[in-house]
């Protein structure tokens, strides 16, 4: 989970989604999860070791400001290109459930 939310704070676009992300991902682990002190005290390591780095201090403060930068900087096919494919993850698509049924094994049944 930690690894998750570290790989969504890497393509925020201001600090205002940086929360954001922080706020959901510890609040969707469940009250009735046994490990969740220790799960809560990764993410909170994570978001603070994200809040003390470049990245962080360079993002704008809100979604706004980050649309009019964006708006407002000269697009670079070449950097732009390289941007959009490197990286496919989907933090909206990512669901912990997948990933379990990723990992299950698969049986074939016998023709």
């Amino acid at each position: 989970m930690a690894e998750a939310m570290a790989s969504r704070l890497k393509h925020a676009n201001s600090k205002e989604e940086v929360n954001d992300i922080i706020m959901q991902s510890i609040s969707g682990i469940s009250d009735k999860d046994p490990y969740k002190e220790f799960i809560v005290a990764a993410l909170n390591e994570v978001a603070k070791e994200f809040k003390n780095s470049d990245a962080y201090g360079e993002l704008p403060a809100t979604s706004e400001e980050a649309n009019e930068k964006k708006k407002s900087s000269p697009n670079n096919d070449e950097d732009s290109f390289s941007k959009d494919n490197s990286d496919d993850f989907d933090p909206m698509s990512w669901s912990p459930l997948q990933e379990l049924v990723d990992a299950m094994p698969t049986f074939d049944a016998p023709a």
